[in-house]
């Protein structure tokens, strides 16, 4: 027969209560991480595919020189979607509307101010602030 000495137990309800704490972490972890999507948000993808399927649904795009960003607007929707692309993304998109025959618009932005705003979309300069 075996004999347990009075207080063995606590070892195992430590590393019980150890290992749970650990699972609700993990799920509470990838709870957050599974951030809801944006209502409205266009990927690349979905905005290159419209482009060349369905180019009467863009109103226009703009596309802010020297920059990443670009401002789609579609017919029938006052809320414009924002887009950053890399630059042979957006020169690929450029060659795509014109080939839809979108209307592009390009917009120069002034770096001296350290906040600008395009159609909706704030950009900030924080090295520019005074």
């Amino acid at each position: 027969m075996i004999h347990r000495k009075k207080g063995s137990y606590k070892t195992t309800l430590a590393v019980f209560f150890f290992l749970l704490s650990i699972i609700v972490i993990v799920f509470a972890v990838t709870s957050v991480v599974k951030a809801p999507k944006v209502n409205g948000a266009l990927s690349y993808e979905q905005l290159i595919q419209k482009v060349r399927t369905s180019p009467n649904e863009i109103e226009e795009i703009s596309m802010i020189r020297h920059e990443p960003f670009i401002v789609i607007r579609f017919k029938g929707d006052p809320t414009p979607r924002h887009l950053v692309l890399s630059m042979e993304s957006k020169a690929d998109l450029y060659l795509a509307a014109q080939k839809s025959q979108i209307p592009l618009k390009e917009v120069s932005l002034d770096r001296t101010k350290s906040r600008v705003q395009v159609q909706g979309l704030q950009l900030e300069y924080p090295f520019l602030k005074k």
